[in-house]
């Protein structure tokens, strides 16, 4: 038959002149398994539960006053300035009202269109179907990712829309025409008002395109397209937040000291400080990426890894290599250091600061006077593992650009799909090791940009990762994630009730330590929300004035304080509880504790 035939039989064409119809049902099969992946887990874990999350608390009150008051009304005490994400969970509040509930599944959304992202942007870069799947795979089965989604913050959103990005940025590159760029622009000032670093990957284009922009007037073309609505979005925010709103206070800390840790660098505790950050950042990133490098120790790896001295040699350095340093530098006993790592560690799955408790709590291992925690040695022995297996790869793909490069081949500008993912991974995990408090949720982007680089450097038509070992340890993955959320809001609806009861027997919430950080329970302060939207006030208040209401209203520095009433997992010796709250997860049954301590009481 034909071409001409098969249009006139209802068949279309493709671009390349190939039939679509029911030749084109493989290409489905991807995102269909991803759709219902996703499906199933809504079901299987819905995310109710109207009590906050790490810092989604003040998040929910701002789209609460956008829906009451239609506008956007920013308070003092969060970092975050962005108003994508605001505009977002407004539009679910609008059509579904106003809950965590709503808010969260506005999160999972955009968790699902990073996940189409990814298999979209593996199939833009020729891979196969299979490692398409398998790179969005291990996006949405990471555990810190599917935590995340779970909640209104903003590392997700964020991560998703510069996936977003770099897949349209991989088909400027292999197409080109000012509307892709247009696209990827708009995309980026979309990205930029969730969080500031999904703007990376426009802006990595940007700077590969300007050899050529200046040689020639489309590429110049293309290069305005891609930059101009980003450089509209910055500017116009930055005007509105300094201008028209006000610029919050903890939006004013500075919290990238990035000039004085240079001018520092000369002292060996900045140093120190920062080689640390990047071991442990480096292992926390190759843990969530085990599934993918684990493909690089089987047989189908053999034959063009393995055969190479230079990379087996690399496998050994880094294996023997980071622990040794480990141990010279003082990282506690192959342990994570917990204070960074508050979703991983002992896969500690959602936001908890009720002492002492883990999602999984481990047995200690003691040996003499030490005392070794079970899951951070193997997640720390599985970094390092990982970590060896990259370095042969990139080892690897090192010495093949050497040989192109004496060649006398130049640089492919604009960089490739791959180098742009790679060269965001390096820049944000950069951004991560310079930070005061580099929480491992600062991860969420790197791991799967990192992932995609990754996977473009690794051969075609091998099938590597066909590993039944890889797909294994995805599913693990999915159901640590699974079962590790469901756990975590059933306490959570139990610590509700708790806080519930107290606050429905007159107890006043700044009395009340219920585990939950910054947390609703802590808005008490009378400038926090008011009818009247004032311009962030504590900019513009004396020093002493500031102060003082710094320390009697700031959730970042009373919520560690000691409360007249506290909730707890385990019964206090000693003491008997006031009431308790049982609760029943797929894994475990335990108990909220709610304890009563007059001595604490504070009267103000």
């Amino acid at each position: 038959m034909t071409a001409t035939e098969r249009v006139k039989s209802g068949d279309t064409l493709d671009l390349q002149g190939g039939p679509v119809g029911w030749a084109g049902l493989p290409d489905l099969i991807g995102p269909a398994l991803l759709v219902a992946f996703f499906v199933v887990v809504v079901l299987l874990v819905p995310p109710r539960g109207e009590f906050a999350i790490s810092d989604d608390w003040d998040y929910f009150a701002t789209v609460g006053d956008l829906l009451h008051y239609g506008e956007i009304r920013l308070s003092d005490w969060p970092a975050m300035t962005l108003v994508g994400q605001i505009l977002w969970g407004g539009l679910f509040g609008k059509l579904f009202g106003l809950s965590y509930m709503t808010l969260r599944f506005s999160v999972i959304s955009l968790t699902f269109v990073g996940t189409l992202a990814l298999y979209y942007w593996g199939r833009a870069i020729k891979r196969s179907r299979i490692e398409s799947l398998f790179l969005g795979m291990l996006y949405a089965t990471s555990p810190l990712v599917f935590n995340l989604s779970y909640s209104f913050m903003t590392d997700v959103p964020g991560a998703s829309l510069m996936l977003l990005c770099l897949l349209i940025q991989a088909h400027c590159v292999r197409r080109g025409g000012v509307p892709l760029y247009l696209l990827a622009g708009i995309t980026a000032g979309a990205g930029y008002l969730v969080r500031q670093t999904s703007a990376l990957p426009a802006l990595v284009l940007a700077v590969s395109l300007i050899p050529a922009a200046l040689r020639r007037r489309a590429r110049a073309y293309d290069l305005m397209a891609l930059t101009v609505p980003l450089g509209v979005v910055v500017a116009w925010h930055h005007y509105w937040l300094d201008h028209i709103h006000g610029r919050p206070y903890q939006s004013a800390i500075e919290r990238l000291p990035l000039l004085q840790t240079l001018v520092v660098l000369e002292y060996w505790d900045v140093v120190r400080a920062m080689l640390v950050q990047t071991i442990v950042q480096s292992l926390v990133v190759c843990v969530y990426l085990t599934p993918l490098l684990l493909c690089l120790a089987g047989r189908r790896a053999r034959r063009w890894l393995w055969r190479s001295s230079e990379a087996r040699l690399a496998v050994v350095t880094v294996f023997v290599g980071v622990p040794a340093l480990m141990c010279l530098m003082g990282i506690a006993r192959f342990e994570l250091p917990p204070p960074y790592t508050q979703y991983i560690n002992g896969f500690y799955l959602g936001f908890e600061s009720l002492r002492g408790f883990w999602t999984l709590r481990p047995l200690p291992i003691r040996v003499g006077s030490f005392s070794l925690n079970v899951y951070s040695m193997a997640l720390t022995l599985i970094g390092v593992s990982s970590l060896s297996l990259a370095a042969g790869l990139l080892l690897v793909e090192l010495r093949s650009r050497m040989s192109s490069w004496r060649r006398g081949e130049r640089c492919r500008l604009p960089f490739s799909p791959g180098v742009q993912a790679g060269l965001c991974g390096l820049v944000l995990m950069g951004l991560v090791v310079v930070q005061k408090s580099p929480f491992d949720r600062y991860l969420i982007p790197v791991i799967p940009i990192v992932a995609m680089f990754l996977l473009s450097l690794m051969p075609r038509g091998q099938g590597l990762l066909r590993s039944p070992l890889s797909w294994g340890l995805v599913i693990i993955f999915a159901a640590f994630s699974v079962l590790g959320t469901q756990d975590y809001f059933v306490r959570g609806r139990a610590r509700l009730q708790a806080v519930n009861y107290l606050l429905q027997s007159g107890v006043k919430p700044q009395e009340i330590n219920a585990g939950l950080e910054h947390a609703g329970l802590y808005s008490f302060s009378p400038h926090y929300r008011q009818r009247v939207r004032v311009r962030p006030y504590l900019l513009g208040l004396p020093e002493d004035q500031r102060w003082s209401r710094l320390k009697t209203e700031d959730p970042s520095l009373i919520w560690r304080r000691p409360r007249e009433y506290e909730l707890s997992y385990d019964p206090v010796a000693g003491s008997e509880a006031l009431v308790v709250f049982s609760y029943r997860s797929w894994i475990r049954s335990g108990r909220v504790f709610v304890y009563h301590w007059p001595e604490r009481s504070r009267h103000d």
